[in-house]
């Protein structure tokens, strides 16, 4: 078996009462987009699950730090994901199924000639078998984005390693949060820096 490599980064921006969704001038101004572009040229791949993709149907953009273009990947329990998608049209792009996604489904996505489909677990996408693969592929440092299931799942089987949090300077009084679930158990946090870029705070934490 081979032993888990996987270094996982969470980024994420909320308003300051812990909401991620509101208008995109409270999210993020040039400075912010730049830095999270460069973040996402400096990780082997990116990932997120398909209802971001379904949502906001993300380009998710890098800067170009490292020789290769980081990989896209999209987990999708069902095979779901829409031919269309945005992030569909990068080289290297991986949409992970679970078994019980159709036959039917996983083969016409297969037919886009730039999607690689896996498959792990059962009913859901099992991450700890998933992040084993991608250590085989040479796919160590993944960068996480989006809200929900996924960071969640992320953070409750203890494979994020540190987080970026975007303190948006606004307080919008209802909307999602980080999860969509409670999480199983409290997780601390160790403050790595600060930065500032005029009202917006970048939190980077790693995880204890």
């Amino acid at each position: 078996m081979t032993k888990q490599k996987s270094h996982v980064i969470f980024n994420t921006a909320a308003s300051l009462d812990g909401r991620i969704e509101g208008k995109e001038e409270f999210f993020a101004n040039r400075q912010e987009k730049y830095r999270i572009s460069r973040l996402r040229g400096s990780v082997d791949a990116i990932m997120v699950d398909v209802e971001t993709v379904r949502k906001f149907d993300p380009l998710l953009e890098a800067h170009e730090l490292s020789e290769e273009e980081p990989w896209r990947i999209v987990i999708d329990n069902k095979c779901d994901i829409k031919h269309d998608a945005k992030i569909l049209g990068y080289e290297k792009v991986i949409v992970v199924a679970s078994g019980d996604a159709s036959e039917a489904k996983v083969k016409g996505l297969g037919r886009k000639q730039n999607v690689n489909i896996m498959r792990c677990g059962k009913y859901v996408v099992n991450l700890k078998e998933l992040l084993r693969e991608l250590n085989d592929k040479g796919i160590e440092r993944i960068l996480v984005e989006g809200s929900g299931d996924l960071p969640r799942r992320m953070f409750n089987e203890g494979f994020v390693n540190e987080m970026y949090v975007n303190l948006c300077p606004a307080i919008l009084g209802g909307g999602e949060s980080f999860f969509n679930k409670k999480l199983e158990e409290e997780i601390g946090l160790k403050v790595e820096g600060i930065i500032q870029y005029g009202d917006h705070i970048i939190l980077h934490y790693n995880i204890k």
